[in-house]
């Protein structure tokens, strides 16, 4: 998750070092009955001290890396509305957290944690780059709530009425 501080007209991101030594986002795993959303708050919770609500949070979309020989699937957020300062925590493998400029980041990022900034600002000089796909919104009408826009469900496009559809033989 992009934890954002935009306070100064520079915009800053938060960054932890993981105890390999490497530099990531804030993140978690989706633990059984959350939405993205409850999952980025707990983990921006658990690993870095700070709160939010799962509506000040953003879901930008669906990114997919190769970390050493696992694939790993990413949902990019933004949270920009947050309480506390970020520490470091006990029993957490990142910790010793610290603010970034957006436009600068360093060299040497997790790929995962990589591509969401990317992948949300494409312009960011951040490599590797996005594997990316975004969530479409819309607004709720007269309520100016961005809302995610419903597309075709896992089957795929809806079939006209009246169409069958055909089987195949083995």
């Amino acid at each position: 998750m992009i934890v954002l501080d935009t306070r100064d007209a520079g915009h800053r991101v938060l960054l932890g070092r993981h105890r390999r030594g490497i530099l990531e986002l804030p993140g978690g795993t989706v633990e059984a009955g959350e939405s993205p959303r409850e999952t980025g708050v707990r983990g921006l919770a658990e690993e870095t001290g700070l709160s939010a609500r799962p509506d000040e949070v953003r879901l930008l979309g669906t990114l997919a890396g190769h970390v050493e020989d696992v694939v790993r699937v990413t949902v990019g957020a933004v949270v920009s509305i947050w309480r506390g300062r970020p520490a470091t925590r006990p029993g957490e493998s990142v910790g010793d957290w610290a603010w970034y400029p957006l436009h600068r980041l360093p060299g040497g990022l997790y790929e995962c944690s990589a591509q969401v900034p990317t992948a949300w600002r494409p312009g960011l000089p951040v490599d590797p780059p996005a594997h990316f796909t975004p969530y479409a919104t819309t607004t709720a009408p007269g309520s100016g709530v961005s809302l995610p826009r419903r597309g075709p469900g896992p089957a795929g496009p809806r079939r006209r009425a009246g169409r069958r559809a055909r089987r195949s033989r083995p």
